[in-house]
This record gives C-alpha cells, sequence and structure tokens, in this order.
C-alpha cells in the first residue's frame, strides 16, 4: 500500500461512525433514526437552531444595534474631517463610537448582573465621550452643525436607554429572575 493510498484508508475510517461510542441523542431521536440535532423532528418542525455565538445574545440588543448605527454615523462623518487631525479629535471620535458597543457586548458576557451593569456603565461613559468630541468638532468647524446634531439627539436617547439598562441590571428582577413580581401594597400573608 502507497502513502496515497494509507491516507485515503485514514480518511474512509475516520468518516464512518463508531459503533461502539456512546448514543447521546434522546431516545426519541434514535427511534426516528435522527443522526444530528437540525434533524430532530420536533412535531413535524426542525428542532429550533440553537445560539451558538457569543454575539447571538448581543445581537438581540436594541442598544447595542443602535451603539453600531453610531459606529457607521461617526465613521461616515469623521472621514472629511482634516487629515492633521487624524491622530487627534478623529480617532478618539472613532474609538468612543466603537467603545460603546464593545462595552455591552463585554456587558451581556459577563456571568452576573453587577458585573454586566459596570462595563455597560463604561459604554454609558462613551456616549457621553462621543457626544462631546461631536460638539468639539462642530464647533472646530471640521463638520456642519446639521450634520451633528441628529447624531447627537440619537446619542441621547441612546444614553437614556442604556441608563434603564443598568438600572435593569441593579434591579432585584434581574438579580432573582424566578422570583415573581411582589404585590404592591405591602407584605400579604400566604393563602393556604
Amino acid at each position: 500500500m502507497n502513502m496515497q493510498d494509507t491516507r485515503l484508508a485514514k480518511r474512509n475510517v475516520r468518516s464512518t461512525p463508531d459503533r461502539n461510542a456512546p448514543d447521546y441523542r434522546r431516545a426519541s431521536d434514535r427511534a426516528h433514526g435522527a443522526d444530528s440535532r437540525r434533524e430532530v423532528d420536533n412535531g413535524g418542525r426542525p428542532a429550533p437552531e440553537r445560539e451558538t455565538t457569543p454575539g447571538s445574545r448581543v445581537a438581540r440588543l436594541g442598544i447595542w444595534q443602535d451603539a453600531i448605527s453610531a459606529v457607521k454615523e461617526v465613521y461616515s462623518l469623521s472621514k472629511n474631517w482634516p487629515k492633521e487631525e487624524f491622530f487627534g479629535i478623529t480617532t478618539q471620535a472613532r474609538r468612543a463610537a466603537v467603545q460603546i458597543s464593545a462595552k455591552i457586548a463585554e456587558g451581556v458576557g459577563r456571568k452576573n448582573p453587577a458585573e454586566t451593569s459596570r462595563s455597560v456603565q463604561v459604554a454609558l461613559g462613551s456616549v457621553y465621550e462621543l457626544d462631546s468630541l461631536l460638539l468639539l468638532a462642530s464647533e472646530l468647524g471640521y463638520c456642519p452643525t446639521n450634520a451633528v446634531s441628529p447624531m447627537r439627539e440619537s446619542l441621547d436617547g441612546l444614553a437614556r436607554r442604556i441608563q434603564g439598562f443598568i438600572r435593569y441590571q441593579e434591579s432585584d428582577r434581574c438579580k432573582n429572575p424566578e422570583e415573581k413580581e411582589r404585590p404592591r401594597g405591602g407584605w400579604q400573608p400566604a393563602v393556604h
């Protein structure tokens, strides 16, 4: 047997399933002959796709989506700023914009609400930093006020939504998700 035949034989061995390996599928899946989780029959429908990437949780957040939009707007707005400011206000504004979405994503990846809140607070600081830099760029004449005003208004809305997210992370509802909302009006005895 030559070298090429040996490689082909190894490749064929790897592709065939090991008959002695334990089968970790559910009994009902084995009975239906489903070979992968995607093929599992779920009442006539395919099994729902699982979130496999870390970013899939983050991408559902409206504040993260708005932060990504802000990055795109800042890059577009700052591309015409003076070249001598590229290592100054231009880079600083771009970094502040990127920092917003990055810190929100980092916060969502943290293991508890307190750490999430702390990372998102840093993102909130970056929103204020970016707002200040945009105002400064407008006052220095790098871009017209009418181009910066809508961006600053959207940053104001984003800041409010981030503050709400932080309040939620610090609330008791987030810390104890299994606990139902408490009845208003004080303590009430349990009914037996």
